[in-house]
């Protein structure tokens, strides 16, 4: 049984909505292409064509649509690892290739085969250094040598890289307003620093986005995606939007109650699981605060056993919002404020 990742559980519950997914397409296709496709025919189609080794980094999604009044597909793959994969464009080869296997074993004759588009939308620490096609893996001299050119595969890939993407560049795509949260918790959720940042300043959104109709759900996954993937604690979120945004707080913790409730923090479904997170959690927390108390120690020299005691009594919370003080602090007592 195959394991679901974060990355691909969002993902998923985020672009396989038609509109969404249409949405993030029309903003990195090439405009030319853009005039040229039938968006009210853009349709989710059933399958996944990843390596199986690769499943915890990679996620897929493959649409179907009119392009020049004529059947197309659109395949939308999501690169989610630390480091460039220099054979991505092999990888997307192969992948094309089982969609339109799939696609010919499905369809009746087969022929002609669709038009298929590849988008790989990419997030990693240094972002996109790789070949974006097939013909870049070979040897330069070979595709420069018109007799063995015709002989070689070639493909390319549009690339979506949102590793150095600015909060306004991701604000500024012409997307609505939860697959552009989806996109900014993506960029910033490996980084844990980072994301303890940018809170602030997605703080409003998140509160827009949790009042929505329906809006619930989504925001329980944004928080369930950071909870996970970012080790940082729903509490901890909720505690950012209501400083920074203008919502009753009542309403918001009744959010982050239903939230606890349904049991998305943890992770768990099962009474064994509970017993499993509990000791990984309480790990975690007195993980942080030891750490914690050497950072401190660090940069404002040795601590007292009253401020030593107080950090390993703290709560996760406070551990998260201390650690991230003390990068501006100027003093213990400021940074344990």
């Amino acid at each position: 049984m195959t394991v679901q990742t974060p990355h691909d559980a969002l993902f998923k519950y985020t672009f396989s909505n038609p509109q969404y997914a249409g949405e993030q397409l029309r903003s990195v296709l090439p405009p030319s292409l853009v005039e040229k496709i039938d968006w009210n025919s853009l349709e989710c189609v059933q399958g996944s064509f990843v390596d199986q080794v690769f499943i915890e980094t990679h996620s897929d999604l493959l649409f179907s649509a009119s392009i020049n009044a004529k059947p197309s597909l659109i395949y939308l793959l999501f690169e989610h690892q630390s480091s460039v994969d220099e054979l991505m464009p092999f990888r997307v080869l192969k992948y094309v290739v089982r969609a339109l296997d799939s696609h010919l074993t499905k369809t009746e004759g087969g022929l002609p085969m669709p038009a298929i588009i590849p988008v790989v939308l990419h997030h990693s620490e240094r972002g996109w250094t790789a070949a974006r096609a097939i013909q870049d893996l070979f040897d330069p001299s070979l595709v420069a040598d018109p007799d063995i050119a015709p002989f070689l595969p070639h493909l390319r890939f549009v690339l979506d890289d949102i590793s150095d993407l600015s909060d306004e560049q991701i604000r500024n795509r012409a997307c609505q307003l939860f697959p552009r949260i989806i996109l900014w918790a993506m960029r910033d959720a490996r980084d844990q620093s980072r994301l303890i940042r940018s809170i602030e300043t997605w703080a409003s959104a998140l509160e827009v986005l949790a009042r929505a109709p329906s809006g619930l759900d989504a925001f329980a996954a944004v928080l369930r995606y950071i909870a996970l993937v970012a080790d940082i604690p729903a509490k901890y979120v909720i505690d950012v939007i209501e400083r920074h945004a203008p919502t009753p707080k009542d309403s918001l913790m009744t959010l982050a109650q239903q939230w606890i409730d349904e049991g998305f923090e943890k992770g768990i479904e099962k009474g064994i699981e509970k017993g499993i997170e509990k000791g990984r959690v309480e790990g975690r927390v007195e993980g942080r605060a030891e750490m914690l108390v050497e950072q401190l120690s660090i940069k404002f020299g040795p601590m007292g056993g009253e401020v030593h005691a107080k950090v390993l009594a703290a709560s996760e919370l406070e551990l998260v919002r201390w650690t991230s003080a003390i990068l501006g602090a100027n003093s213990l007592a400021e940074a344990l404020d």
